[in-house]
């Protein structure tokens, strides 16, 4: 029986790892998603493509007051329309912030907003579907 050892002067290749590992690839989704933004991009050959944009949002839940607190955008992720297949993924906190002003600690918002408080699941989902 062998036994790999990693020797400390053996330096791994993230570029390598990455390769090898495509398919467990790491991109934090956690958090509400807004309902998909449509993008149309020009091609290089005049083709227009049709994108959809999320925002990815971090959730604290207030489980004592039965709301959700909403904070600032963490991310950006860019799909081929209706599709799984991801053409872009931004993290915000790492690269490109396009929300500079906007504090990271203080929510934006609420869940569920006064407005729809007092609907039932029922409700919500049935004012959802007609998006």
């Amino acid at each position: 029986m062998k036994i790999a050892v990693k020797r400390k002067h053996e330096k791994r290749s993230s570029f390598f790892d990455l390769r090898r590992d495509s398919q467990t690839s790491r991109m934090d989704l956690a958090g509400y998603w807004s309902y998909p933004s449509f993008v149309r991009q020009n091609g290089d050959r005049g083709k227009c493509s049709c994108y959809w944009l999320y925002l990815i949002l971090p959730v604290v839940p207030m489980l004592e007051k039965k709301r959700t607190a909403i904070f600032r955008p963490k991310a950006a992720l860019l799909t081929k329309a209706d599709s799984k297949t991801v053409v872009r993924y931004d993290n915000f906190r790492l690269g490109h912030d396009p929300f500079p002003n906007e504090q990271w600690k203080e929510p934006i918002a609420m869940y569920p907003h006064k407005s729809v408080k007092d609907f039932t699941r029922t409700e919500l989902e049935k004012k959802e579907k007609g998006l």
